[in-house]
């Protein structure tokens, strides 16, 4: 990915261009947004990105040296590409390895093992950081106590509606229903 002028505001975006430079979009960061959001402009279409998904999952592949990551709501990172969660350089990245490969997708995927996931809406009265509660982050460290090494639990404000998400992962279906259960009902007496 090419860019060129743009200093990242919505009145001067960064201007970006795909390899082999064949398309063009504009990108921006939106602090005023609530939540905060990065906008991509391609065309006539305008996505926006949680900033702070963004960030969450930059500083975690750095912190553990990784260049490709993601999560369930559709952000994506090529560190080795780019900076900022870009659907077109993770498409185009998915499309070379499987042209490098000859294999096609749902083979290169198989061997990536997919474990029960529940998640749970919590509705709330207004927009809550579920980090800021001490009886919620003391659940959810006994939940990932519980689950060690073989799962991960997720809470999170939505920023589309008024909804703590709180998301359960783990390699036993009846230990993650149970878990997320255990903690959306402990979101909703604290909040």
């Amino acid at each position: 990915m090419t860019g060129d002028g743009g200093d990242g505001t919505r009145e001067n975006p960064w201007r970006l261009k795909t390899p082999p430079g064949t398309s063009e979009y504009e990108m921006y960061r939106d602090e005023r947004a609530d939540p905060p959001t990065l906008v991509c402009v391609v065309g006539k279409t305008t996505l926006g990105y949680q900033l702070r998904c963004i960030e969450d999952l930059h500083a975690m592949l750095k912190e553990h040296g990784g260049v490709l990551g993601g999560e369930t709501s559709g952000h994506l990172l090529c560190l080795d590409r780019t900076t900022t969660g870009d659907g077109l350089v993770s498409a185009l990245q998915v499309l070379a390895a499987m042209r490098r490969s000859g294999r096609p997708l749902a083979e290169l995927a198989a061997g990536m093992p997919r474990y029960p996931q529940v998640m749970v809406n919590v509705r709330v009265q207004e927009r809550t950081d579920p980090s800021q509660s001490l009886e919620i982050q003391a659940a959810v460290k006994r939940a990932e106590r519980e689950l060690g090494e073989s799962g991960r639990v997720v809470l999170r404000a939505s920023g589309t509606e008024p909804v703590i998400r709180v998301m359960v992962e783990g390699r036993e279906a009846g230990e993650v229903n149970r878990l997320a259960n255990e903690l959306a009902d402990t979101v909703r007496k604290a909040v």
